[in-house]
């Protein structure tokens, strides 16, 4: 694998990121040599982060995650915590490039855009409820520069859910409002657009 000394010497439980690695590659590649902001919505252990930070060496992350902050099932939140505790030792080497911002995506993103963040790549993986995913695509959108990259994880994701238990109609939503302000960049199972 061409990135696995990205994640070499860390703990993870999951893999769902790594077969997106050759497709941020290619589309990442004008960034390679850039300084630019990252906001991750949804980060579970870490592993995208770390693809980021290591992909792109002069970049910076903002990664957005609840890690079941004030959930009433403790057993998931107990499992969460450590989640958390691994997200937090896999990121430790990039500490002074990641800063974690833990609690709901809907009350963060307002605060980073009153703190007056932009960033140049939004990954949207957060909660997969079509109306989530429409608002988080929805808050961080005015954050994105122009020629930024959105993109969407999980737009193929369980189509034997109900519209409103999957990503994509809050996607396709979310775009049909945005006609003529992106380019589409990919239509797999993740979705990236450009924002021009």
């Amino acid at each position: 694998m061409r990135h696995a000394a990205y994640f070499a010497g860390k703990t993870f439980t999951s893999d769902w990121t790594t077969h997106n690695n050759a497709l941020w590659a290619r589309l990442l590649a004008p960034y390679r040599e850039q300084s630019i902001k990252i906001l991750e919505i949804g980060s579970y252990e870490g592993r995208s982060a770390l693809f980021f930070l290591n992909y792109l060496p002069h970049s910076s992350i903002v990664c957005v995650d609840r890690f079941d902050e004030n959930r009433e099932d403790a057993e998931r939140a107990a499992r969460m915590t450590h989640v958390e505790k691994r997200f937090d030792e896999n990121l430790a080497s990039f500490a002074s490039r990641c800063e974690k911002r833990k609690g709901l995506s809907v009350t963060i993103i307002p605060k980073l855009a009153v703190e007056g963040y932009r960033f140049n790549v939004v990954y949207v993986d957060g909660d997969h409820y079509a109306a989530t995913v429409y608002q988080d695509a929805a808050l961080s959108w005015p954050l994105l520069e122009a020629d930024g990259l959105m993109i969407f994880d999980d737009y193929q994701w369980r189509p034997d859910r109900t519209a409103e238990e999957r990503p994509q109609p809050g996607i396709d939503s979310f775009l049909g409002l945005m006609q003529g302000r992106y380019r589409e960049m990919h239509h797999g199972y993740q979705l990236v657009v450009q924002k021009i």
